[in-house]
């Protein structure tokens, strides 16, 4: 009797033991007097018995088929463009600065030339992807890499007859992380639904040539650096990021496991139905309104020049309340000319209208402002410096069915603004003032965005639809070769009337990471800052 509870009883907590994971069974077990071993072996054999689930068997094997296919992905693409990538040219650019000294401002400038990056066809699979299924729908996240990155410039130095320099600079390394989704039967309809820059690792400059300019030296390399990371945003955006995008569509994931290439499947290259013909010709359309644009207004959208604009601030000091102002000037912006069709279009018919729906992307975005802080006559000069990552749009736009005009702009609507990010350097003592003036001049950079795209992307577009016709045939039609209208009908007048669905979100929660207000100081700290400021007065 004693024996069979005993094996009962371990029985039990075997099967309990499988369930927590306790390993208070094999110490039992070893715990047992001999005569209980009949009882052991069953047990030992039940344990072999169990086996993983059977999922994680194929959890594991979709994590090595995903590996395998963004391996492709990436293999493909420097095949096919390897040699455009590395080295790849950089566009001119130039860097002003300035200084007060003594009684004399001076600035100059140096203009940038004959600059190329190295390393972009290190970009790599950086880990396992993980692969998860839901709704039928296997979800995929991976992560990239790519470094060490090299950049180079040849320089001229605008400045009291300063010689040429050369500007070396070193991005250790760049991580990206990114999420498609594909059917969880067919593998097939791949979608990009994410790809974010999520760190740059080891960025450094430095500058020969300018060893008589060490007081500017900083300057400078600081914004040599804000370009270059400018550059490996957009590059990654308009180049890698668009690469994957286009060709997700076309690959068939290998969910069924076998030995599949996925260069092997082009099959979805030529979309068989109307509808899907119908998105092909609505993205190029799109397309081609987009390449117009810039084609005419590009020099004069990137950079853009920014209204000069001032911003107030105010803080209580001890007993007195202390208030300024920093006023902006000589900004500018790069990077409007990145706007680009993300991804495929939709179109549906619907009384005798084809209604077209895309979304259309533009990023990295940089801002650039000189200001002078202005407080009881007087304060430092500053730089500003802002980037956004990323920003999203939506918009909709009717045709007739049958002829593929009267086009006309039905909704633009800026969806998102991502990784919104401002810099002050220059403040010296004054650094109370910092979180004020970055949170002004966040609001400053997000408002002008909204306003740019309104009144410039979206008045082109709306101006621009009931002149093209949409090739609802089907053939190969130029969109710029209908200009029969030139002059828009009175209808598009009205465009410009459509409230509610161009206001643009005015959440933009934690993206901006400029913000650190509500910091409550205890009152040693507040007097410290009044005898700083006092100092800095020379009231003291």
């Amino acid at each position: 009797m004693l024996h069979s509870e005993l094996c009962d009883r371990w029985r039990a907590q075997n099967i309990v033991s499988r369930a927590i994971g306790s390993p208070s069974l094999v110490y039992g077990l070893m715990m047992l007097s001999p005569y209980s071993y009949t009882c052991i072996r069953p047990i030992q054999l039940e344990t072999r018995l169990v086996k993983p689930v059977s999922f994680l068997d194929d959890e594991d094997n979709n994590v090595e088929l995903g590996n395998r296919y963004i391996d492709k992905l990436l293999e493909e693409m420097l095949e096919q463009n390897g040699q455009e990538y590395d080295p790849y040219d950089l566009e001119d650019s130039s860097v002003g600065f300035s200084k007060k000294s003594i009684f004399v401002n001076v600035s100059g400038e140096v203009k940038l030339h004959n600059g190329y990056i190295t390393g972009l066809k290190s970009i790599h699979r950086s880990d396992n992807c993980s692969v998860e299924e839901q709704d039928g729908i296997l979800k995929v996240n991976a992560d990239l890499g790519a470094g060490v990155l090299d950049f180079y410039y040849n320089g001229t130095v605008e400045f009291m007859n300063y010689g040429p320099t050369t500007i070396h600079g070193i991005l250790s390394y760049l991580e990206v992380h990114m999420e498609f989704t594909v059917d969880a039967k067919t593998g097939r309809n791949g979608k990009l639904t994410e790809f974010v820059i999520d760190e740059m690792k080891g960025m450094k400059v430095t500058a020969s040539g300018l060893e008589n300019m060490n007081w500017e030296m900083n300057y400078i390399i600081s914004s040599v650096t804000t370009l270059f990371q400018g550059f490996v945003r957009r590059f990654m955006q308009n180049k890698i990021r668009n690469h994957i995008a286009e060709r997700l569509p076309n690959y068939q994931f290998p969910v069924e496991s076998g030995n599949i290439d996925i260069t092997e499947v082009p099959e979805i290259t030529e979309p068989p139905e109307d509808e899907d013909d119908n998105v092909e010709r609505g993205d190029r359309y799109i397309d081609k309104i987009l390449e117009e644009m810039l084609e005419q207004n590009g020099h004069e959208y990137d950079p853009y020049v920014l209204e000069d604009n001032s911003v107030g601030f105010s803080k209580k000091v001890m007993f007195v309340n202390v208030s300024g102002e920093a006023k902006l000037h000589n900004g500018y912006i790069t990077g409007l000319k990145s706007i680009h069709r993300p991804d495929h279009c939709s179109v549906e018919e619907e009384d005798g209208k084809l209604k077209v729906n895309a979304d259309l992307g533009a990023g990295v975005l940089d801002f650039y402002y000189d200001g002078t802080v202005k407080f009881m006559n007087f304060g430092p000069t500053i730089k500003v410096q802002g980037v956004l990552a990323y920003m999203g749009v939506h918009m909709e736009f009717t045709v007739d069915a049958k002829t593929g005009r009267n086009g006309k702009l039905t909704k633009f609507v800026i969806d998102e603004m991502k990784g919104m990010k401002v810099t002050a350097s220059g403040l010296g003592p004054m650094n109370w003032a910092m979180n004020y003036i970055i949170s002004g001049v966040t609001t400053l950079f997000q408002g002008f965005v909204r306003r740019f795209m309104q009144n410039k992307i979206r008045s082109h577009i709306a101006e621009r639809l009931p002149n093209y016709q949409f090739p609802v045939e089907g053939g190969i039609i130029d969109i710029t070769e209908v200009p029969e209208i030139t002059e828009p009908p009175e209808q598009t007048e009205a465009l410009e009337e459509i409230p509610e669905e161009t206001e643009a979100p005015e959440e933009i929660p934690e993206e901006t990471e400029a913000l650190e207000e509500g910091v409550k100081e205890s009152p040693e700290e507040e007097a410290l800052e009044a005898l700083q400021l006092f100092r800095y007065l020379d009231l003291i």
